[in-house]
């Protein structure tokens, strides 16, 4: 290095400079990416476990109005069960759509939206047989019965008034 000029010492340490900032930017470049890539990761399983959070809330509430229409036998609950239904199925749709079709987790979710369904419809099983034992004690069986045995003691007392006269 002592035999060359000044200038050419310069440039050449200039050279290794550029070179090194190169060499630092291409890192940097590649390191950015990566952190980019598992940014969108987290960011994509952030989504899932959002929609995750939302599906079990929402079935949460379904249950929460299930177990309220067996306390009350109110239509009011049919309805919004069968509206949280509504909401539930496209939550799944968009859960299954975050995952590969080949994916374990995947199949999870398809089975998860297949015994949601049948929980909807077994709801719907259990309110068609309270429909017909009656929602109230005048619809249904219960009010067959009530009125048939309304009726049985209405006779019941004109025939005890009829012997009491006689």
């Amino acid at each position: 290095m002592k035999n060359l000029r000044i200038s050419t010492q310069i440039s050449v340490i200039g050279a290794i400079a550029l070179i090194g900032f190169i060499v630092v930017g291409i890192i940097y470049m590649v390191s950015a990416s990566y952190q980019d890539d598992i940014i969108a990761g987290q960011i994509e399983a952030t989504h899932s476990l959002n929609l995750e959070s939302k599906i079990d809330l929402e079935f949460t509430r379904a249950r929460i109005l299930e177990k309220d229409f067996l306390l009350t036998k109110s239509t009011a609950q049919i309805d919004a069960h069968a509206e949280i239904i509504g909401k539930v199925s496209p939550l799944i749709e968009q859960l299954k759509e975050q995952y590969d079709e080949e994916s374990e987790t995947y199949g999870v979710v398809e089975q998860v939206g297949s015994a949601f369904e049948i929980y909807g419809a077994q709801f719907l099983n259990v309110v068609g047989v309270w429909r017909q034992i009656g929602l109230t004690q005048d619809s249904g069986l219960r009010g067959a019965t009530n009125r048939a045995a309304s009726t049985l003691e209405q006779d019941l007392r004109r025939s005890a008034s009829g012997a009491n006269l006689a």
